[in-house]
Protein backbone atom coordinates (compact mmCIF):
# COMPACT_ATOMS: atom_id res chain seq x y z
CA UNK A 1 0.00 0.00 0.00
CA UNK A 2 1.12 3.62 -0.29
CA UNK A 3 2.95 5.64 2.41
CA UNK A 4 1.47 9.06 3.14
CA UNK A 5 3.64 11.70 3.88
CA UNK A 6 1.16 13.33 6.11
CA UNK A 7 0.11 12.64 9.71
CA UNK A 8 -3.40 11.29 11.10
CA UNK A 9 -4.44 13.67 13.09
CA UNK A 10 -5.75 17.67 13.66
CA UNK A 11 -1.61 18.39 14.61
CA UNK A 12 -0.37 16.32 12.01
CA UNK A 13 0.02 18.49 8.51
CA UNK A 14 2.90 17.41 6.46
CA UNK A 15 3.89 18.81 3.35
CA UNK A 16 5.45 15.99 0.98
CA UNK A 17 8.40 15.76 0.47
CA UNK A 18 9.29 15.14 -2.81
CA UNK A 19 6.24 17.02 -4.52
CA UNK A 20 5.88 20.51 -1.94
CA UNK A 21 2.30 20.03 -1.65
CA UNK A 22 0.42 19.00 1.55
CA UNK A 23 -1.89 16.02 1.00
CA UNK A 24 -4.67 15.29 2.96
CA UNK A 25 -7.04 12.03 2.07
CA UNK A 26 -10.59 11.76 1.17
CA UNK A 27 -11.14 8.61 -0.42
CA UNK A 28 -8.60 6.46 -2.59
CA UNK A 29 -9.68 4.89 -6.08
CA UNK A 30 -8.17 2.63 -8.72
CA UNK A 31 -5.81 4.70 -11.31
CA UNK A 32 -8.63 6.62 -13.78
CA UNK A 33 -11.54 5.62 -11.62
CA UNK A 34 -14.12 7.43 -9.37
CA UNK A 35 -15.83 4.82 -7.09
CA UNK A 36 -13.84 4.75 -3.82
CA UNK A 37 -11.96 1.81 -3.52
CA UNK A 38 -13.36 -1.44 -1.65
CA UNK A 39 -10.94 -1.68 1.41
CA UNK A 40 -14.17 -3.30 3.60
CA UNK A 41 -15.54 -6.98 3.46
CA UNK A 42 -18.88 -5.44 4.50
CA UNK A 43 -21.25 -2.57 4.44
CA UNK A 44 -21.54 -2.88 7.75
CA UNK A 45 -17.15 -2.09 7.80
CA UNK A 46 -17.54 0.36 5.36
CA UNK A 47 -20.63 2.35 7.36
CA UNK A 48 -18.25 1.80 10.64
CA UNK A 49 -15.14 3.43 9.11
CA UNK A 50 -17.16 6.47 7.27
CA UNK A 51 -18.54 7.63 10.88
CA UNK A 52 -15.01 7.35 12.17
CA UNK A 53 -13.77 9.62 9.78
CA UNK A 54 -16.72 12.20 10.86
CA UNK A 55 -15.85 12.11 14.39
CA UNK A 56 -14.51 15.87 15.78
CA UNK A 57 -10.52 15.20 16.27
CA UNK A 58 -10.28 12.86 13.15
CA UNK A 59 -7.72 14.02 10.11
CA UNK A 60 -9.03 13.32 6.74
CA UNK A 61 -6.13 12.67 4.07
CA UNK A 62 -6.98 14.16 0.63
CA UNK A 63 -5.25 12.55 -2.08
CA UNK A 64 -5.78 13.94 -5.24
CA UNK A 65 -3.74 11.45 -7.77
CA UNK A 66 -1.59 8.51 -6.90
CA UNK A 67 2.07 8.76 -5.50
CA UNK A 68 3.28 5.89 -8.08
CA UNK A 69 4.65 7.94 -11.03
CA UNK A 70 5.35 11.24 -9.40
CA UNK A 71 8.51 12.45 -11.18
CA UNK A 72 11.45 13.65 -8.87
CA UNK A 73 12.39 16.99 -8.10
CA UNK A 74 16.39 16.88 -9.92
CA UNK A 75 18.36 17.40 -6.76
CA UNK A 76 16.40 14.92 -5.21
CA UNK A 77 17.06 12.35 -7.96
CA UNK A 78 20.46 12.79 -7.49
CA UNK A 79 20.21 12.02 -3.85
CA UNK A 80 17.93 8.61 -4.17
CA UNK A 81 20.46 7.91 -6.87
CA UNK A 82 23.46 7.82 -4.77
CA UNK A 83 21.91 6.83 -1.17
CA UNK A 84 18.75 4.60 -1.80
CA UNK A 85 18.81 3.81 -5.90
CA UNK A 86 15.99 0.89 -4.91
CA UNK A 87 13.64 4.07 -4.19
CA UNK A 88 13.20 4.24 -7.51
CA UNK A 89 9.91 2.64 -9.49
CA UNK A 90 10.35 1.56 -13.37
CA UNK A 91 13.08 4.48 -13.97
CA UNK A 92 14.96 7.10 -12.56
CA UNK A 93 12.51 9.59 -12.76
CA UNK A 94 9.50 8.12 -10.36
CA UNK A 95 9.41 6.55 -7.09
CA UNK A 96 7.77 4.15 -4.99
CA UNK A 97 8.44 3.68 -0.91
CA UNK A 98 6.13 0.45 -0.45
CA UNK A 99 8.68 -1.92 -2.14
CA UNK A 100 11.70 -0.20 1.42
CA UNK A 101 8.85 -0.31 3.55
CA UNK A 102 10.67 -2.94 5.31
CA UNK A 103 13.58 0.04 5.71
CA UNK A 104 11.85 2.16 8.39
CA UNK A 105 14.96 3.79 9.15
CA UNK A 106 14.96 5.39 5.83
CA UNK A 107 11.35 5.98 5.85
CA UNK A 108 12.01 8.28 9.33
CA UNK A 109 14.68 10.13 7.52
CA UNK A 110 12.11 10.93 4.27
CA UNK A 111 9.46 12.31 7.21
CA UNK A 112 7.38 8.91 6.30
CA UNK A 113 5.39 8.98 9.99
CA UNK A 114 2.46 6.52 9.02
CA UNK A 115 2.07 3.71 6.69
CA UNK A 116 -1.38 2.52 5.22
CA UNK A 117 -0.87 -1.38 4.64
CA UNK A 118 -3.19 -4.49 3.30
CA UNK A 119 -0.28 -6.47 5.44
CA UNK A 120 -1.70 -6.92 9.35
CA UNK A 121 1.56 -8.05 9.94
CA UNK A 122 4.20 -5.50 9.36
CA UNK A 123 7.70 -6.56 11.39
CA UNK A 124 6.33 -5.14 15.16
CA UNK A 125 9.72 -4.26 16.06
CA UNK A 126 9.78 -0.84 13.04
CA UNK A 127 5.89 -0.48 12.91
CA UNK A 128 3.30 -0.04 15.49
CA UNK A 129 -0.26 -0.92 14.46
CA UNK A 130 -2.79 2.45 15.43
CA UNK A 131 -5.87 1.22 14.08
CA UNK A 132 -7.75 -1.33 10.91
CA UNK A 133 -10.27 -0.21 8.31
CA UNK A 134 -11.87 -2.96 7.02
CA UNK A 135 -8.83 -4.61 5.15
CA UNK A 136 -6.28 -1.63 5.42
CA UNK A 137 -4.09 -1.59 8.83
CA UNK A 138 -2.73 2.24 9.80
CA UNK A 139 0.52 1.54 10.94
CA UNK A 140 3.14 4.17 12.73
CA UNK A 141 6.75 4.23 12.35
CA UNK A 142 8.30 3.34 15.68
CA UNK A 143 11.49 4.81 14.38
CA UNK A 144 11.89 9.35 15.45
CA UNK A 145 11.61 11.21 12.51
CA UNK A 146 11.88 14.77 11.68
CA UNK A 147 11.06 17.34 8.54
CA UNK A 148 13.98 19.27 9.87
CA UNK A 149 17.52 18.04 11.38
CA UNK A 150 20.69 20.03 12.92
CA UNK A 151 24.05 18.89 12.44
CA UNK A 152 27.49 19.95 13.42
CA UNK A 153 29.01 17.44 11.58
CA UNK A 154 29.69 18.05 7.56
CA UNK A 155 31.10 15.72 5.21
CA UNK A 156 32.04 16.43 1.52
CA UNK A 157 29.32 15.57 -1.47
CA UNK A 158 32.12 13.65 -2.80
CA UNK A 159 33.06 11.79 0.72
CA UNK A 160 29.01 10.94 0.72
CA UNK A 161 29.06 9.36 -3.31
CA UNK A 162 32.10 7.16 -2.40
CA UNK A 163 30.97 5.83 0.86
CA UNK A 164 27.61 4.88 -0.84
CA UNK A 165 28.76 2.91 -3.94
CA UNK A 166 27.39 0.11 -5.03
CA UNK A 167 29.42 -2.51 -2.72
CA UNK A 168 29.10 -0.31 0.57
CA UNK A 169 25.83 1.33 0.27
CA UNK A 170 23.71 -0.64 2.56
CA UNK A 171 26.83 -0.80 5.27
CA UNK A 172 27.62 3.00 5.37
CA UNK A 173 24.45 5.18 4.37
CA UNK A 174 22.48 4.95 7.42
CA UNK A 175 25.37 5.83 9.66
CA UNK A 176 26.55 9.00 7.17
CA UNK A 177 22.99 10.01 7.27
CA UNK A 178 22.31 9.96 10.96
CA UNK A 179 25.77 11.43 11.95
CA UNK A 180 26.56 14.23 9.28
CA UNK A 181 25.39 16.41 6.53
CA UNK A 182 27.20 16.52 3.20
CA UNK A 183 27.55 19.98 1.79
CA UNK A 184 30.59 21.79 -0.23
CA UNK A 185 32.96 22.53 2.00
CA UNK A 186 32.54 19.55 4.22
CA UNK A 187 35.05 17.26 5.51
CA UNK A 188 36.87 14.57 2.85
CA UNK A 189 36.66 11.06 4.43
CA UNK A 190 37.95 8.12 2.92
CA UNK A 191 36.11 5.50 4.70
CA UNK A 192 33.57 5.76 7.46
CA UNK A 193 35.95 4.90 10.57
CA UNK A 194 36.84 8.57 9.40
CA UNK A 195 33.14 10.00 10.53
CA UNK A 196 33.35 12.01 13.48
CA UNK A 197 30.72 10.78 16.32
CA UNK A 198 27.60 12.50 16.86
CA UNK A 199 28.59 14.90 19.43
CA UNK A 200 26.49 16.00 22.36
CA UNK A 201 25.60 19.62 20.70
CA UNK A 202 24.34 17.87 17.76
CA UNK A 203 22.34 15.72 19.98
CA UNK A 204 20.59 18.11 22.01
CA UNK A 205 19.83 20.60 19.38
CA UNK A 206 16.45 20.79 18.44
CA UNK A 207 14.90 22.07 14.98
CA UNK A 208 10.72 22.54 14.93
CA UNK A 209 8.65 23.57 12.15
CA UNK A 210 5.61 24.87 12.45
CA UNK A 211 1.94 23.07 10.48
CA UNK A 212 2.53 25.59 7.62
CA UNK A 213 -0.73 27.31 5.97
CA UNK A 214 0.61 26.81 2.68
CA UNK A 215 3.51 25.20 1.44
CA UNK A 216 5.14 28.02 0.03
CA UNK A 217 6.03 29.64 3.86
CA UNK A 218 7.07 27.70 6.85
CA UNK A 219 8.26 29.27 10.05
CA UNK A 220 10.14 27.28 12.99
CA UNK A 221 12.56 27.52 15.84
CA UNK A 222 16.11 26.14 15.95
CA UNK A 223 17.52 25.78 19.61
CA UNK A 224 21.25 24.97 18.59
CA UNK A 225 24.00 23.61 21.05
CA UNK A 226 26.87 24.74 18.90
CA UNK A 227 27.48 26.54 15.01
CA UNK A 228 26.27 24.39 12.67
CA UNK A 229 23.39 23.60 9.93
CA UNK A 230 19.71 23.07 9.63
CA UNK A 231 18.83 20.92 7.14
CA UNK A 232 15.29 20.49 6.28
CA UNK A 233 12.91 17.73 4.17
CA UNK A 234 12.34 20.11 1.24
CA UNK A 235 13.98 20.45 -2.22
CA UNK A 236 16.77 21.94 -2.64
CA UNK A 237 15.34 24.05 -5.62
CA UNK A 238 15.54 28.30 -7.08
CA UNK A 239 12.78 30.36 -5.30
CA UNK A 240 13.41 29.80 -1.75
CA UNK A 241 14.44 32.50 0.65
CA UNK A 242 15.76 31.81 4.12
CA UNK A 243 15.53 34.21 7.02
CA UNK A 244 17.28 33.93 10.42
CA UNK A 245 16.32 36.02 13.28
CA UNK A 246 14.71 38.10 10.37
CA UNK A 247 18.09 38.36 8.32
CA UNK A 248 18.32 36.91 5.34
CA UNK A 249 20.93 33.99 4.88
CA UNK A 250 22.63 32.14 2.25
CA UNK A 251 20.79 28.39 1.13
CA UNK A 252 22.99 25.37 0.63
CA UNK A 253 22.99 21.86 -0.80
CA UNK A 254 22.51 19.17 1.93
CA UNK A 255 22.92 15.78 1.49
CA UNK A 256 22.68 16.27 -2.47
CA UNK A 257 19.12 17.48 -2.97
CA UNK A 258 17.60 19.36 0.39
CA UNK A 259 17.23 22.50 1.51
CA UNK A 260 20.11 23.72 4.23
CA UNK A 261 21.28 26.90 5.84
CA UNK A 262 24.15 27.73 8.39
CA UNK A 263 23.37 28.83 12.15
CA UNK A 264 24.84 29.69 14.78
CA UNK A 265 24.91 28.59 18.33
CA UNK A 266 21.95 30.00 20.31
CA UNK A 267 18.51 29.95 19.63
CA UNK A 268 16.40 31.17 16.38
CA UNK A 269 13.59 32.06 14.85
CA UNK A 270 13.38 30.68 10.99
CA UNK A 271 11.56 31.45 8.11
CA UNK A 272 11.53 29.59 4.47
CA UNK A 273 9.29 31.62 1.95
CA UNK A 274 8.85 30.13 -1.63
CA UNK A 275 8.60 32.65 -4.80
CA UNK A 276 8.75 30.78 -8.47
CA UNK A 277 11.76 32.25 -9.89
CA UNK A 278 10.95 34.74 -12.13
CA UNK A 279 7.48 35.65 -11.19
CA UNK A 280 8.37 39.21 -9.48
CA UNK A 281 10.22 40.16 -12.80
CA UNK A 282 8.01 38.97 -15.17
CA UNK A 283 5.32 40.91 -13.35
CA UNK A 284 7.37 43.94 -13.23
CA UNK A 285 7.76 43.78 -17.32
CA UNK A 286 4.06 42.45 -17.52
CA UNK A 287 3.14 46.35 -15.54
CA UNK A 288 5.92 48.09 -17.76
CA UNK A 289 4.10 46.58 -20.74
CA UNK A 290 0.69 47.33 -19.84
CA UNK A 291 1.64 50.78 -18.57
CA UNK A 292 3.36 51.12 -22.40
CA UNK A 293 0.45 49.73 -24.24
CA UNK A 294 -2.28 52.25 -22.25
CA UNK A 295 0.35 55.37 -22.78
CA UNK A 296 0.27 54.64 -26.90
CA UNK A 297 -3.40 54.06 -26.68
CA UNK A 298 -3.95 57.65 -25.51
CA UNK A 299 -1.31 59.19 -27.38
CA UNK A 300 -3.15 57.54 -30.12
CA UNK A 301 -6.46 59.03 -29.09
CA UNK A 302 -4.98 62.56 -28.19
CA UNK A 303 -3.62 62.26 -32.37
CA UNK A 304 -7.12 61.39 -33.63
CA UNK A 305 -8.75 64.41 -31.94
CA UNK A 306 -6.20 67.16 -32.92
CA UNK A 307 -6.41 66.14 -36.52
CA UNK A 308 -10.14 66.53 -36.27
CA UNK A 309 -9.94 69.60 -34.59
CA UNK A 310 -7.75 71.29 -37.16
CA UNK A 311 -10.13 70.07 -39.94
Amino acid sequence: MLPLFSGCNDSDDVAAIFTGKTWKLNYITVDGGHEMFGFWENEEQEKASIKELNKNGTYNIVFDGTVDGDVMNGNIKEFVKTCYPEFCYLDRNRYTFWQMADDNVFGAFMGVRYLMSKNPELDSSKYELISRFGKICLYRNKEEGSVARFYENTISEESLKKLCQKDVREKNRETLLENAIAVEGGKEIGDISELDAVSEAQENSEVTLNAPEKDSHVTGTVDAKADGYVMCMIPYEKGWTVTVDGEETEILKGDIGFLAFKVAEGEHQIELTYQVPGLRSGMIAGGVCWIVYLGLVAFTGYRRKRKAAVR
